[in-house]
């Protein structure tokens, strides 16, 4: 029997209304404790907070641009990667599509991706495997990148205090070492037959058009160090609204910390892990720990903001050309 494109996102839809299993339970779970203990946070540090209110319009402005340039550039990643797939969409599509997925990751369970999956596979026919496999290329991409950056600038902030954070260089360091030996060694085959063995197969030839393309990951890794040079300015401008005055490199260190737990993601959209990770990066280069997260979560208020009105676009738009791809795909199987 030939399933309809939608029919796996049917199943999806059909499986969110099932009860609560012990999962999902863990993952509201985990994301009422930790957005508790954000707003408990706040609600400490408040006598901070308030003179930050005078924090001029225009700094705030510029922090939300270059997050929405980083989603941009987060975006071209992905769609240089469908495209070497065989997804024929837009750029102006992908980036609409990538934050409405943004804006759904805020919801436990990776919403957001799964949704990105049903939309390339209803709208563009690229099957789950092969989204999947431009996911798991872009992920290692992004470790290679997140190594090399976090690596280069932590030796970088040694030299200049003539202090050395070894716990830093060996997590940015082992990141290298991972990408790299997972990128060189080739995925295993296999001479099964079944729907698993040929969702494999798909994966895999997927992944190897994307690894064995020398351009494609070469362009992917150039805009993630690039991605990483503009967030590290926007650090810079954000930190600086709670006194924290240091080196251009201090700040790639903390963009590169925010990287390795957007991969983890345990919370939705790393909330909270995201700013504990900035402030343990900090507190390894010499900055108090406090400051450091009362930074980071002033800079996630201002790209909540930007999510939003990215992501609702997003969803508006990639909303109705399911509904286009759907009734398209019913009337022709009539």
């Amino acid at each position: 029997m030939q399933h309809s494109p939608d029919s796996q996102p049917e199943r999806d839809a059909e499986a969110d209304d099932r009860p609560l299993g012990p999962k999902r339970l863990l993952l509201w779970l985990v994301t009422l404790v930790t957005l508790g203990g954000v707003v408990w946070y706040l609600s400490a540090q408040w006598d901070q907070l308030e003179p930050l209110i005078e924090v001029p319009v225009d700094q705030m402005l510029v922090v939300g641009i270059l997050f929405a340039v980083g989603i941009l550039l987060n975006a071209l990643e992905f769609w240089v990667l469908y495209r070497r797939l065989g997804a024929d969409i837009g750029i102006a599509e992908n980036w609409l599509l990538y934050g409405a997925g943004q804006l759904l990751n805020h919801a436990p369970g990776q919403v957001g991706t799964v949704y990105r999956f049903g939309y390339l596979k209803t709208v563009h026919h690229l099957s789950y495997a092969r989204s999947a496999s431009g996911y798991a290329a872009n992920l290692l991409l992004t470790f290679l990148s997140t190594g090399v950056v976090g690596l280069a600038a932590t030796l970088l902030m040694g030299s200049i205090h003539g202090e050395w954070s070894w716990a830093l260089i060996a997590i940015f360091s082992g990141l290298v070492v991972v990408a790299v030996a997972a990128l060189v060694i080739d995925l295993p085959t296999t001479t099964r037959e079944g729907r698993l063995a040929r969702t494999w197969l798909r994966f895999q030839e997927g992944w190897s058009e994307i690894t064995r393309h020398g351009r494609t990951a070469l362009f992917v890794v150039l805009i993630e160090l690039i991605k990483y040079a503009i967030l590290a300015v926007r650090m810079k401008l954000a930190m600086s609204w709670v006194g924290v005055d240091e080196p251009y490199a201090f700040f790639l260190v903390i963009a590169a910390a925010t990287g390795i737990v957007t991969f983890v993601a345990l919370t939705p959209a790393a909330i909270g892990l995201r700013e504990l990770a900035i402030g343990f990066a900090a507190a390894a280069l010499g900055v108090q720990f406090d400051v450091a997260l009362l930074g980071a979560t002033l800079d996630r208020a201002v790209m909540f903001v930007w999510v939003v009105l990215i992501g609702g676009a997003g969803l508006v738009y990639t909303a109705r050309r399911l509904a286009r791809s759907r009734l398209t795909a019913a009337e022709s199987s009539v």
